[in-house]
């Protein structure tokens, strides 16, 4: 719940429900980093993606929805969808 509450404040809106366009701007080998369309940046670990990784490149659009907000690091993990 305060992950949750966290993420919401964090991002301003109800996370459960956002699906964010977002656009590949680097390719990891545990998975892509991702530039939200509200600026922000976050990780879709390649056990997220819906193809191989090998399938992703710079610049590729993706949908995503937000996983967790980590409340030290302020990272953001992402699941496409």
């Amino acid at each position: 719940q305060e992950l949750r509450d966290f993420s919401e404040e964090f991002l301003g809106e109800n996370v459960e429900l956002k699906i964010y366009k977002g656009e590949i701007t680097k390719m990891k080998t545990f998975g892509a980093i991702v530039k939200l369309e509200n600026e922000l940046i976050g990780l879709i670990e390649k056990e997220k993606l819906l193809h191989p990784i090998e399938k992703y490149e710079i610049g590729m659009k993706v949908d995503c929805v937000v996983v967790s907000v980590d409340l030290l690091t302020l990272k953001i993990k992402l699941k496409e969808v």
